[in-house]
């Protein structure tokens, strides 16, 4: 997968020639693990929206309350950011 993202119009962007890369994710191992071997440069940040779904999932599965949300899909401690 890699050569082909390296393969599109995002590669002069993906060079460390370019500056800062910054990769956000929602801390899926497999996409970690891939950022660490292809990108160990890279930062990586987590997002928040992300985050709210995946807790809210584990809740469902384990019969537990949701977080809750504005309406709109965000947890209201997010929504200066969305």
């Amino acid at each position: 997968m890699w050569d082909q993202l390296k393969a599109t119009g995002l590669n002069e962007w993906l060079s460390r020639d370019s500056g800062p890369l910054t990769i956000i994710s929602d801390r899926g191992k497999a996409i970690l693990a891939g950022v660490r071997r292809a990108m160990p440069e890279a930062d990586v940040i987590f997002c928040c929206f992300h985050l709210l779904c995946n807790i809210n999932q584990h809740c469902k599965e384990h019969r537990a309350p949701c977080l809750t949300t504005n309406g709109k899909g965000t947890c209201p401690a997010t929504q200066p950011f969305f």
